[in-house]
């Protein structure tokens, strides 16, 4: 299983590198709200999308684990990862829509689009095809 580093080792290796405001206590640990089963990381997907959302910036460059990207973009469907897994490495640019039932939602920009191996993950919900 992955799990996340604690901010003492964080500091060790990176130093002054790395803002750690946000880091808390017991972050590195997969239980709570932490936790990985399906329910646990759909909510914490939609709590980044929300997060990214409400940020000043008008781009973003944000580095994930590619299988968590799945949940942050909403490609999941049943608590099944849709797609192929993202290469190592990949990148796509997306823009946010507002869905009523769900909240901020992720929709891939038609110029990424050919970065997108067939048969690779798509957002969900409003893809402007």
């Amino acid at each position: 299983m992955d799990i996340g580093s604690s901010q003492k080792d964080l500091e060790e290796q990176f130093g002054d590198k790395l803002d750690y405001s946000q880091l808390h206590e017991g972050l590195e640990k997969p239980v709570g709200k932490h936790a990985t089963d399906t329910e646990s990381l759909l909510k914490r997907g939609s709590r980044m999308r929300a997060y990214l959302k409400e940020r000043p910036e008008k781009n973003i460059v944000a580095v994930f684990h590619g299988s968590f990207v799945h949940y942050i973009t909403g490609n999941v469907k049943e608590g099944e990862k849709v797609g192929d897994a993202w290469q190592n490495a990949s990148w796509r640019m997306y823009d946010f829509q507002y869905d009523p039932e769900i909240g901020p939602i992720l929709v891939q920009k038609s110029e990424s689009k050919p970065r997108t191996l067939p048969g690779q993950a798509r957002a969900r919900d409003g893809v402007d095809e």
